[in-house]
């Protein structure tokens, strides 16, 4: 997953470049979203490895118990 945040930089900073005066504030814009979505993606990630945390922790609690 990290290669593809690093092609998609790349080539956004790439696209970037070669926009024209009159398209570089569409073009910031577009990395703004793209960043963004980098954010979200990274968010989710988070709250997913804390929610499996949690899951194997009372799957370990409830074995103990029994």
């Amino acid at each position: 997953m990290i290669i593809l945040f690093i092609i998609s930089i790349v080539i956004g900073i790439a696209g970037l470049i070669f926009l024209s005066e009159a398209t570089t504030g569409v073009g910031l814009i577009g990395l703004a979203c793209l960043f963004g979505i980098f954010a979200r993606i990274a968010q989710a990630a988070s709250n997913n490895n804390k929610i499996i945390k949690l899951l194997k922790n009372r799957l370990i609690e409830t074995k103990n118990q029994e």
